[in-house]
């Protein structure tokens, strides 16, 4: 980013995570931390950086870049673990099937697989 987006301070901390954010992402943690700063009085690198927290909370894979697309495809659910969401879906798309989620690995291992999954290759 040539921008800078962040207070210097929190920079060192926050490392390449913000290069990681989509826009809508972007968006809700700059909201949160104006709120923060403003209405609670915060100062900004402290703002930034207790927005940054909630939004890591909520979307743990900006760390990892690791999610999974559950995909529905010949009438069953497929679930696709990708570090590269927009070629996933790309693919996705080529073989004709529909994206229903895009979801936390955690999550899925956990509730889909008992807590262990075998990965494969897709295709």
């Amino acid at each position: 980013m040539g921008v800078q987006v962040c207070e210097p301070d929190l920079q060192p901390f926050v490392g390449k995570v913000l290069d990681r954010l989509d826009a809508g992402q972007m968006d809700s943690w700059q909201e949160r931390s104006a709120v923060l700063q403003f209405d609670a009085g915060l100062s900004r690198p402290l703002a930034e950086a207790l927005a940054l927290i909630e939004l890591l909370r909520r979307h743990p894979a900006i760390l990892s870049q690791v999610q999974v697309l559950a995909v529905d495809r010949d009438g069953g659910t497929q679930w696709l673990v990708t570090d590269d969401l927009t070629h996933a879906r790309q693919v996705v798309s080529e073989i004709g099937g529909v994206e229903v989620g895009c979801l936390s690995v955690a999550d899925v291992v956990r509730d889909q697989f008992g807590g262990i999954a075998l990965l494969g290759t897709f295709g």
